[in-house]
């Protein structure tokens, strides 16, 4: 992650540490009663968790909020576990609402002097801890920001995440909570930062790989990518079934396969990457991928080309006279 930080207290590895005054800093639960309450602007999601299938349908703006809505709670979660009580949360749109000692979060935290000042952000992940006066400031270039800035307070706190589930958990207990001040904000260096997570999990699991991935500040693993496409990845599939009428209409698009009884037929899932009209298709798809996006026509971004997972890849001459050693025909 790309950092600025001013003299804002770490106790996590790979944090530069700055020492500050005991006294300096919010108080937010004082001898196990809370001192302080959190703000934030309406969100469009709430917290709820509906499932890992429903959570890869939401656009990035919904994921976005509701990243952040899961993050709130998380953040209250932690500070229960921690020093035995909560913070009461007050949704608001006013500045003017927010009384002190607070802790402000997202767009609301941005308005009063807490958005990150990162201009190379083109995912909109960068985040701002800044805390002063009694006022920690949680913003974000975007919700899915803020959310990092979330846990980015949880680990000055202490707090980390060994791996999945509860028994990764690492909370200090503590009856006083008290966030020094300083100023630290950070973009991430990449934008695509997650696990592949296969196997069949159980719901439970995809829920707590997901937790997981957000406390990391990481792409949530099964969600709509946030920005651009991540390098490689297989598309032949994706492409054969939004144009599946071509390609059942004229079947030399498919690739020529060896069948069991050592007969060559046309199909098995691989498209006929050599074929004039599968190429055409495939850069139809990129023109709509840019459209859809929005992107201007010199946008760098990097779109998948790569075959289906498995075999049946074409054995027709025009491929294999394509293939290895000249070039890799995909």
């Amino acid at each position: 992650m790309k950092r600025v930080i001013r003299g804002l207290a770490a106790a996590v590895a790979g944090w530069a540490a700055v020492a500050v005054p005991a006294w300096a800093g919010t108080v937010v639960v004082r001898r196990g009663a809370p001192a302080a309450r959190i703000y934030h602007a309406p969100l469009a999601q709430d917290a709820e968790w509906t499932g890992h299938k429903a959570f890869g349908k939401l656009t990035v703006d919904e994921m976005d909020a509701k990243s952040l809505a899961i993050a709130i709670a998380d953040l209250n979660e932690h500070l229960l576990k921690m020093s035995g009580t909560a913070l009461e949360v007050v949704a608001t749109e006013d500045v003017r609402d927010v009384q002190p000692p607070a802790i402000i979060v997202g767009s609301l935290a941005n308005r009063m002097g807490g958005a990150p000042d990162i201009p190379d952000d083109p995912s909109r992940d960068a985040f701002r801890l800044k805390a002063g006066g009694n006022l920690v400031l949680l913003g974000g270039a975007s919700d899915f920001g803020a959310s990092h800035a979330v846990y980015a307070l949880l680990e000055v706190l202490g707090c980390a995440w060994v791996m999945p589930g509860p028994a990764g958990e690492v909370i200090p207990r503590r009856a006083t909570v008290e966030i020094p001040d300083g100023d630290r904000q950070e973009a991430p260096s990449f934008a695509i930062r997650n696990l592949y997570y296969g196997g069949q999990p159980s719901p439970l699991l995809w829920q707590e790989m997901q937790m997981w991935g957000l406390r990391q500040k990481a792409n949530i693993y099964g969600t709509r990518q946030r920005y651009g496409f991540p390098g490689g990845g297989h598309a032949w599939g994706a492409l054969i079934r939004k144009f599946r009428k071509e390609f059942e209409a004229d079947p030399t698009m498919m690739g020529l396969i060896r069948r069991p009884d050592g007969s060559l037929v046309r199909g098995g899932g691989q498209l006929e990457s050599t074929h004039p009209r599968s190429i055409e298709l495939a850069i139809e798809h990129i023109r709509d991928a840019f459209k859809s996006n929005g992107w201007s026509n010199d946008a760098a971004v990097c779109l998948g080309m790569g075959p289906n997972d498995g075999g049946s890849l074409s054995l027709s001459p025009e491929t294999v006279n394509a293939g290895v050693p000249r070039i890799n025909y995909d």
